[in-house]
């Protein structure tokens, strides 16, 4: 859903905006449901592979990353 963000994007020259962790839960419920037992830890890569959940993610590893820093300064 979000990829198709991207294109219309880049067909229309408009901005349309991602909807972030939203196609990325589909895609790790989607894994969940096809992957068999023993690449269950697959589906996790919907959140990485997602347009819209990939920037939230970085963001989020380097708040934590901040935050362990300022805690370790005090």
């Amino acid at each position: 859903m979000n990829w198709l963000c991207v294109i219309y994007s880049v067909k229309e020259n408009k901005f349309h905006s991602s909807v972030p962790i939203f196609g990325g839960l589909n895609l790790t419920a989607g894994f969940l449901l096809l992957l068999p037992k023993s690449y269950l830890w697959l589906s996790f890569l919907g959140l990485f592979i997602d347009y819209g959940s990939l920037p939230m993610l970085i963001g989020l590893v380097i708040f934590l990353i901040k935050e362990k820093i300022n805690k370790c300064d005090k």
